[in-house]
């Protein structure tokens, strides 16, 4: 078994995930099986992992950063054994459907789902405002996207032509999950691997407001939390929350709550102190 550290770990309901730093050590070969389903992100891409399932005998692959490890798939590895630096998260309620079992560990390429395995290494290594909430919701994230990748039945499939709850909690997490940027429609149809038409159309449907305006509903809803409970700069909130500017961002957030950024947080401050918090 190879050595590590644990350079911090948080637990769910359903997953345990923790930030693993692999010291170097002589290259090494061995055959591994998978306890539960498992995500890996290696944040070395420049440490060389060659793996194979088991039950192929063909040439080993390079491994990528963000791999899925489903439980029992045996697979085999080669490395150079240079150091890394991982998270490592573990479901414990089986992610795939029985009859989705037989998928094989593999690599995934997919941005949306390594952008989430980033900031769950953030959450673990230094958690802010809600990291609670904000794990919890990457978990379910995380969960989703496997289920749609593997294509194994879910609750969260949709009827013809509008989303359910769950997709669009899907999305308003997505949105909030993002740091210093805006998503792009694009990034949001591929969370549910349809086309940008379809989602705006399907959006609409379902919520009667467009998609960019959505965007712009959550993104002043985390402003607002962050103007109230935390002392970071109007100009560290705007760009924290996915504005261009924070002369966008302070035009924005007058015509959408009807005050300025500054006298929010004032009148939010000022409420906080009344009541003693």
């Amino acid at each position: 078994m190879f050595q590590f550290e644990t350079l911090g770990a948080v637990k769910t309901a359903d997953m345990r995930a923790e930030v693993r730093l692999y010291p170097r050590m002589p290259a090494s070969h061995g055959v591994w099986t998978a306890p539960t389903d498992i995500l890996t992100f290696r944040f070395s891409p420049g440490n060389r992992v060659w793996t194979r399932p088991i039950s192929r005998r063909a040439d080993f692959v390079r491994g990528g950063q963000l791999t899925f490890r489903p439980r029992s798939a045996s697979w085999e590895t080669k490395s150079n054994g240079l150091p890394v630096l991982c998270v490592m998260a573990s479901f414990d309620a089986p992610m795939l459907a029985a009859e989705a079992r037989e998928v094989e560990a593999c690599s995934i390429e997919d941005l949306a789902m390594i952008e989430m395995m980033r900031l769950l290494h953030d959450e673990i290594r230094t958690p802010s405002f809600a990291s609670a909430a904000m794990v919890e919701s990457i978990s379910e994230l995380l969960r989703i996207k496997l289920a749609r990748l593997t294509k194994a039945p879910s609750d969260v499939q949709v009827e013809s032509g509008a989303f359910g709850k769950t997709d669009i909690a899907l999305i308003h997490d997505y949105i909030e999950a993002q740091s210093g940027r805006s998503p792009s429609v694009t990034e949001l149809a591929n969370l549910f691997n349809m086309s940008r038409r379809n989602l705006l159309r399907r959006f609409r449907n379902t919520t009667a407001m467009t998609v960019a305006g959505y965007i712009t509903q959550v993104q002043l809803t985390k402003a607002k939390r962050l103007l109230a409970t935390s002392n970071k700069l109007i100009k560290q909130v705007a760009h924290e929350t996915g504005f261009k500017s924070p002369s966008n961002f302070a035009v924005a957030f007058e015509r959408n709550v009807g005050l300025t950024p500054t006298t929010f947080r004032n009148v939010a401050l000022g409420a906080s102190r009344s009541r003693g918090v």
